[in-house]
């Protein structure tokens, strides 16, 4: 269903493209570990996913909720980079842990900002938006040295059913360039290059010089098909965390 892709993309890594030639990526998002670096205390600041399950982060830490969007396809990348043993072995540990859920990535920045969550789950381009304002945060890229950062690419691809077919390649060519990835990181924080030597701005990294996790976009759709009703019914079993300025009340 889908044009071939345009040839200014081809110096973009193979791993941020389909291998077929349908579709090649212009800058992707990675998810990272947010961090309040005044409520560390005596810990360091966790690198690694594992970290969120220890018992000095126990109601510290919060996540989207992994029922759909890009939280979902990472809980189910991690299935496939995991396996399902070691998987819900952190699932039983995370829980157990107490960690707030939120429906988005915002709210999750905001936790984390606002010193309800120690440390927060995130779209590094959402964590970009904190790093740029005066809150005390640490933006971490975890797992490099283990399974790697997830970093979800962008995907650029010209249907065959286009009604200007002509225009649309044109376009397709224009954004699939060096340059528009370079003014793409340039201007919306937290995107990372999938290119090499692109300049990046502060506190972001470039995907050439990170350990990233590669996983078969075909096999994340079927761990989706496998785990979302059990990854909404464990999401379910937390109890959502209390609205910002609340309370807890005791009896």
């Amino acid at each position: 269903m889908l044009l071939p892709a345009p040839p200014s993309g081809q110096d973009v890594p193979p791993l941020w493209k389909d291998p077929g030639g349908a579709w090649v990526a212009v800058g992707g998002r990675a998810v990272v570990l947010l961090v309040a670096t005044d409520e560390l205390g005596d810990h360091g600041a966790p690198v690694r996913f594992t970290a969120l399950a220890e018992p000095w982060l126990k109601g510290k830490v919060a996540i989207p909720s992994p029922t759909g969007g890009m939280a979902l396809a990472h809980f189910a990348a991690l299935y496939a980079a995991w396996g399902p043993e070691r998987m819900e072995a952190w699932l039983k540990q995370l829980k157990a842990n107490e960690p707030q859920i939120y429906p988005t990535d915002d709210e999750v920045r905001q936790a984390v900002v606002s010193g309800r969550a120690t440390v927060g789950l995130a779209a590094s381009d959402e964590a970009a938006k904190a790093a740029a304002s005066a809150a005390h945060v640490l933006l971490v890229y975890p797992n490099q040295k283990s399974i790697g950062t997830f970093v979800w690419p962008t995907a650029l691809s010209v249907p065959k059913t286009a009604k200007n077919r002509e225009a649309a390649q044109k376009l397709a060519e224009r954004l699939a360039d060096r340059s528009i990835e370079q003014l793409l990181v340039a201007r919306v924080p937290g995107y990372l290059p999938l290119r090499s030597d692109i300049p990046v701005p502060p506190g972001v990294r470039s995907a050439a010089n990170l350990v990233v996790i590669s996983v078969d976009p075909a096999r994340i759709v079927s761990e989706i098909g496998q785990r979302k009703a059990s990854l909404a019914a464990w999401a379910a079993s937390i109890p959502k965390p209390l609205p910002a300025g609340a309370q807890a009340q005791t009896k």
